[in-house]
């Protein structure tokens, strides 16, 4: 049983805007601008508001910048050949990745513990995604979800490419 789900759900047909839900209600906002050459997009909680960028445009180091401009995380690409990243914020680190052959497109979060949940499409062919942190586990902050969440994003849009031509 998960301690914590959320759906992340388009705002629109073809918008690049994901409302993050809580029990079906609005929790936040990945906004992602789609002229971007750095892959940015505008994050926000209840609270505030975040940017979460690439820090080069051909680099796979991602952050997530505070509105005062502070590192509150940031994500490393492990391997060039394999979608694995690692979070590091605060004192903590987290390992995103992709695993293989999931017709779902499923990315496991691990703590140094374990396997501590999981982001994964809610059907073939969606781009609804569920995220889910397993019951026990320390939940991340929730900017730190949807940062997650928009590396999850990232990559399923450079796939999508990628197989179209």
């Amino acid at each position: 049983m998960a301690a914590a789900r959320f759906e992340v759900v388009p705002a629109g047909v073809l918008s690049t805007a994901y409302d993050v839900l809580a029990d079906g209600l609005p929790k936040g906002r990945i906004e992602h601008r789609v002229l971007s050459m750095r892959d940015q997009a505008l994050i926000s909680t209840p609270d505030r508001a975040f940017t979460a960028r690439r820090e080069k445009v051909f680099r796979s180091t991602c952050v997530l910048e505070s509105p005062e401009g502070l590192l509150r995380a940031k994500a490393e690409k492990e391997r060039f050949w394999r979608e694995e990243y690692r979070v590091q914020f605060d004192s903590t680190t987290l390992l995103l990745r992709q695993k293989p052959w999931s017709l779902k497109g499923m990315f496991l979060i691990s703590d140094p513990s374990g396997e501590i949940g999981c982001i994964v499409r809610e059907r073939l062919f969606t781009r609804r995604l569920v995220v889910e942190i397993a019951a026990g586990a320390t939940e991340p902050p929730f900017e730190i979800v949807e940062f997650l969440v928009w590396i999850v994003l990232m990559v399923q849009r450079r796939h999508a490419a990628e197989a179209s031509g």
